[in-house]
């Protein structure tokens, strides 16, 4: 094949690049749809049912009525206005929750055998049944 002259040259060079360019804003087009089509089609789904998953097996610390108290009993606007006995109750409330909202390094749960007032015995175990049981029929 004889050469090109330069100008003959320069417009094959220049076509072959537009043909590049053509071919690379085609292939990059391709590539953003399937990218596209695959997070409709399996990245989102797969995050929704996680969602859904989760939002179904949420169970909660406490019910609307413990939070709603708790709540009123830190809001600005009715602090003051709080009585005694609502801060109590919000109080055991709250501390009944701790176990469920601080993690184990933060709040050790007490080994069996450390805990007090724990019969060892089956004797012990009686007694204190009876204890309790008597102390239930006197209220």
């Amino acid at each position: 094949m004889p050469p090109l002259s330069a100008s003959a040259q320069q417009r094959l060079d220049a076509a072959i690049r537009q043909h590049k360019q053509n071919l690379d804003a085609e292939f990059t087009q391709r590539f953003e749809e399937e990218v596209a089509r695959r997070i409709r089609e399996f990245v989102v789904p797969h995050f929704v049912a996680l969602y859904e998953k989760a939002v179904k097996t949420r169970k909660g610390i406490m019910d609307r009525e413990a939070y709603r108290l708790i709540w009123s009993c830190l809001h600005d606007d009715s602090r003051k206005s709080v009585s005694s006995e609502k801060l109590n109750k919000a109080f055991t409330i709250w501390t009944e929750a701790k176990l469920k909202v601080l993690d184990e390094k933060e709040n050790p749960t007490l080994k069996f055998k450390d805990m007090p007032d724990i019969p060892g015995t089956a004797a012990e175990w009686r007694a204190a049944s009876e204890a309790a049981a008597k102390q239930r029929r006197s209220k």
